[in-house]
């Protein structure tokens, strides 16, 4: 694990558990994302990827909508994670 609830809880300035499950699912998101990408396994000693990783999660709290502005594009977080589920796994 890279990044705990608790670490991201208090990046994002969120007191309340109210998203404690939503937030935990964004972080396995998030820590699958990275593998994905580069391929390589990260723990919460790589600050960079810990850093990543909070940034990730925060684009995902903040604008969980698929669609960002008025002529519906596609969020770049959503974009990018749509590629991996189409180009990291093989078809089941």
């Amino acid at each position: 694990m890279i990044v705990t609830l608790t670490e991201v809880k208090e990046y994002l300035k969120v007191d309340t558990d109210i998203d404690d499950t939503l937030i935990a699912i964004q972080i396995e998101v998030a820590e699958e994302y990275l593998k994905n990408a580069t391929g390589k396994e990260f723990t919460d000693d790589n600050k960079l990827a810990k850093l990543y990783c909070f940034m990730l999660v925060e684009n995902m709290y903040e604008m969980r909508s698929l669609m960002v502005s008025k002529n519906e594009k596609i969020s770049i977080t959503a974009t990018a994670l749509l590629l991996q589920l189409q180009y990291a796994y093989e078809d089941e």
